[in-house]
């Protein structure tokens, strides 16, 4: 079976752009585990920063006990498991509601930071991507301004152009 292609050569100009074969998912799989210990044999086991959501030893080892799980190698993710319980570092919150509203619990093995910068508004981070006003890292092209305008029903334009909004 076919999976993604596997690019370990960074790619700095247009002109290295390729169109490289599809690897098999078993090779993806390979690559991957092989990235992960490589990971986590090159990161401390301290804690990272956690203001900054830094990844360490642990963090990689758990994604590769993710893999191993969807492998169904559960000798593989029970001793990685084992490893990462027994190392001290991490421990479960007495209620398991404060996973979801403490950043960074000492149940968390590694997450993302975001700010409210990096989610401007309420998950509506899409529109500082295509906003020229804003970031607008992401171009839209005068033809699909068009399809979209044939598209829009009239009655979402007006309640658009009511509340001082547009959708382009």
């Amino acid at each position: 079976q076919l999976g993604v292609p596997i690019v370990l050569d960074p790619i700095t100009s247009s002109t290295q752009f390729t169109f490289p074969k599809r690897n098999t998912v078993s090779e993806v799989y390979k690559q991957v585990k092989s990235d992960l210990s490589k990971a986590s044999s090159l990161l401390t086991g301290t804690p990272a920063n956690f203001v900054d959501g830094e990844g360490n030893k642990y963090a990689a080892m758990a994604m590769l006990l993710r893999v191993a799980m969807m492998q169904h190698d559960y000798n593989t993710a029970a001793t990685l498991s084992k490893q990462i319980m027994d190392s001290g570092v991490y421990a479960l919150n007495s209620d398991v509601k404060t996973f979801f509203y403490q950043k960074f619990s000492p149940e968390s093995i590694w997450e993302v930071a975001n700010t409210a910068q990096d989610n401007v508004g309420v998950n509506i981070s899409l529109d500082a991507l295509y906003n020229q006003n804003a970031r607008g890292d992401i171009r839209i092209s005068a033809g699909y301004v068009q399809a979209l305008d044939k598209i829009v029903p009239a009655s979402q334009k007006a309640l658009l152009k009511a509340n001082g909004a547009s959708y382009t």
